[in-house]
């Protein structure tokens, strides 16, 4: 049993890393065609792996709406899943019988520090979903659960065996926020829990041929990485975005209407825009270089670290642009980019040849099927919709709820995509400065008065009316408001270690601060950037909430 490879390491970290040349010195040199397929099926391995697992780690997390107004959402998990948690005690019990051990250890020696890789992301996701407010909607703060959730997280760190349940109680306390408006996207977490689902199939080839596949790993994580930018490049391409005459420019107005950068005055917004459009086509050109160079990330040693800190930039100049920071990718991009430069030789990293250049184009640039990627692609219109809340107190006070008054929900309300409050009148396809209709946007370009842009709107808008999700809407306001009524605030022990939002707002006007709140008015408002001027068109009450104050 000790001289058995795949098990007698079971229980250290010493054992072996996939660190094995690729051919053996006095073995007959490798055909092409045999050096591709070593490479590429490992790799295809891993990458099936994440097509399985992520839908299974979703749906063993994936909880109704009625879970979260119990006192603890991990135990709703086990509830409703109890045959497979019943059938992974089981397995734990047998495998500790069988082999003494949890399974296997981190490797303490390798090319590169796996445990890091792994750890990065999970303690980013762990930061972000023990430390959010109180969610006034469930009225509950669900501390148990974030214990637990900060617990797990600590023993996958001892621990690999722990990462699959780590996972799925990260994705059971972040579906809370889907419900029940729905729209809380994940397409910031989604590629990281695919890296982390990616190192359960390198733990499971572990447990069974006892050696780690670390470097393809790495390389599957790095594909991982690229396949958002490359798919968002193709997705412009296709929407003939630099035919289109790209107005990056525009995003500034549009997002300064939903809070980025509130503090500046609206003539100065104007101005900055302004000043941006003369810049458009180089930051449009750097866009699509960014983006549609992530299917060359791996070719070569240079592009890979070029690629990083790009990658990193472009992130950065968003932020400057838009208020949209995704500083999860940009701690896991930075971290990547440590890991690699400390591996200084390219014979150190054995991605630089023409086998592994032909997997990475075809795992990036088919990442559309086994990814699933978020199209991060649109046109940039003058104009948008932005839906702002303002509640009247008991006392007589107005005042506005901003979207950070909505804790973790606050995404949904800076994105402010509630069209369907609208009843009766046609509204343009305008989210968050973005649209699909290209029409329209070339009449909305040549536009500079409020008549011509309501005519637009007249001739290419929809009635966007959609009773469910107003009724929803409304549910949601007045329980969460009238939640807070009764607690005062959404802060938590742990609010003050909370990380940064994904969308940062600075709202312009006043926020509330009167007694129990008891109507809450939302108003559509309308803006425009003529090319020069930016300028509020139209205010138009769509929606008054009543809020119970028994």
């Amino acid at each position: 049993m000790a001289d058995d490879p795949t098990t007698a390491d079971l229980g250290h970290g010493e054992a072996a890393v996939d660190t094995t040349p690729a051919v053996r010195p006095d073995a007959e040199p490798a055909t092409p065609l045999h050096d591709l397929t070593r490479v590429a099926l490992p790799i295809a391995f891993l990458v099936g792996c994440v097509v399985v697992g992520e839908t299974v780690i979703y749906r063993l997390g994936q909880l109704d709406e009625a879970a979260y107004f119990e006192p603890s959402i991990l135990a709703e998990v086990v509830r409703a899943r109890w045959p497979v948690a019943v059938l992974a005690v089981v397995a734990s019990v047998a495998a500790m019988v069988r082999w003494r051990t949890f399974g296997p250890r981190w490797p303490t020696t390798g090319p590169f520090p796996l445990r890091l890789v792994v750890v990065l992301p999970a303690a980013v996701l762990t930061w972000a979903y023990t430390t959010y407010d109180y969610n006034l909607y469930f009225d509950r703060g669900h501390a148990i659960d974030r214990i637990l959730l900060l617990v797990l997280f600590v023993a996958l760190v001892w621990r690999p065996v722990f990462v699959p349940v780590w996972l799925v109680a990260l994705v059971a306390v972040m579906g809370q926020f889907a419900h029940p408006l729905g729209g809380y996207s994940l397409a910031e977490q989604s590629p990281l829990i695919q890296i982390l689902v990616a190192f359960i199939a390198v733990w499971v080839a572990r447990a069974v041929i006892g050696r780690w596949l670390a470097w393809q790993f790495l390389f599957v994580a790095l594909c991982i990485v690229a396949s958002t930018y490359w798919w968002s490049g193709v997705g412009k391409l296709r929407l003939g975005w630099i035919g289109a005459g790209p107005h990056v420019n525009f995003e500034l107005p549009a997002t300064y209407s939903n809070g980025w950068l509130g503090f500046v005055s609206e003539d100065r917004i104007g101005e900055l825009a302004s000043w941006l459009g003369v810049l458009r086509w180089p930051m449009a050109v750097g866009v699509l270089v960014v983006e549609l160079g992530a299917l060359l990330l791996l070719v070569r040693r240079w592009t890979l670290t070029a690629l990083l800190v790009g990658f990193v930039g472009f992130h950065l100049a968003v932020f400057g642009l838009t208020g949209i920071l995704f500083w999860k990718w940009m701690a896991v991009e930075i971290g990547l980019l440590v890991v690699l430069l400390h591996r200084r030789r390219d014979r150190d990293v054995p991605f630089f040849d023409v086998s592994h250049a032909i997997v990475s184009v075809v795992v990036i640039g088919g990442s559309f099927v086994w990814f699933a990627p978020s199209n991060l692609s649109w046109y940039d219109a003058p104009a948008t919709y932005v839906y702002r809340l303002e509640a009247t107190g008991n006392d007589g006070r107005v005042g506005a709820l901003p979207p950070g008054f909505f804790g973790e929900y606050s995404y949904q309300f800076t994105l402010s995509v509630f069209e369907y409050l609208v009843a009766d009148d046609p509204r343009l396809g305008l989210y968050y400065g973005a649209m699909y209709d290209r029409e329209a946007l070339r009449k909305l370009r040549t536009a500079r008065t409020a008549e011509e842009v309501f005519a637009i709107e007249a001739e290419h808008g929809l009635v966007r009316h959609d009773a469910g999700r107003a009724e929803r809407f409304e549910r949601f306001v007045a329980t969460y408001v009238g939640n807070w009524n009764e607690r005062r605030s959404s802060s938590t022990a742990v609010s003050l270690v909370e990380p940064p939002s994904q969308l940062i707002t600075f709202d312009r006007r006043r926020s509330y601060d009167g007694g129990s709140i008891e109507t809450v008015t939302v108003t559509q408002v309308l803006t425009f950037f003529d090319g020069e001027r930016y300028a509020e068109l139209r205010e138009v009450p769509v929606l008054t909430v009543t809020i119970d104050q028994t």
